[in-house]
């Protein structure tokens, strides 16, 4: 990285970081402010662009600007796909009950409930959403071996196959996907104590 192309990114940034934070609020996706605020985007993307710097080329007047509005929307558009791509998988460990069943915190829900898959409304959508951000979150924060086992079991993957996959035998593997579980259901239960916490503290 030159020292020049990141002095004049970093220059830039400080110029017109209202702007580019206003831009990345507005074009992030409903799904995208789920699981990020528009201050961690900045963040994010500020340490994107500044690691990346050494790839910016000084066009004249306006160029660092323009590029930093490039890096935004291709920051933009990575954090959604790794968000789509967790909540789909989120969508599965929902459904085969390993998020440990304490995936809402709709008002006037406890925790522990779940709506039936043949309920319908406005709360009962809302707490399925819920559902899938509490699970894409649990997933985020585990290993990514732990991860990959979590779905494999979501999706009925045996122990045979997913040793064949990893190299290991079925009884190791055995064992490292119940630490998965376990890491997996002791993760959902502290985001959602995060997120209950969160919601008392905004109401009072």
């Amino acid at each position: 990285m030159t020292d020049s192309s990141r002095e004049l990114v970093s220059a830039a940034l400080v110029e017109h970081g209202h702007a580019l934070r206003g831009m990345l609020a507005r074009q992030a996706s409903a799904t995208l402010l789920r699981f990020e605020t528009p201050d961690d985007l900045y963040q994010g993307f500020a340490g994107e662009a500044l690691v990346r710097a050494e790839r910016f080329t000084d066009r004249g007047e306006g160029s660092a600007r323009a590029w930093l509005y490039e890096v935004g929307r291709n920051y933009l558009r990575d954090r959604h796909r790794h968000w789509a791509a967790l909540k789909r998988g989120s969508g599965r460990v929902v459904r085969s009950g390993l998020g440990g069943g304490r995936s809402t915190v709709s008002a006037g829900a406890t925790p522990g409930d779940e709506p039936s898959a043949s309920q319908t409304g406005p709360m009962t959508i809302a707490a399925r959403r819920e559902q899938l951000v509490l699970a894409a979150k649990a997933l985020a924060l585990l290993l990514p071996r732990d991860r990959q086992l979590v779905e494999w079991s979501a999706t009925d993957v045996t122990l045979v196959e997913m040793a064949e996959r990893l190299g290991m035998s079925p009884e190791s593997v055995g064992k490292a996907r119940a630490r998965a579980l376990d890491r997996l259901r002791k993760t959902h239960e502290l985001v959602l104590r995060r997120m209950t916490s969160s919601d008392e503290g905004s109401a009072s």
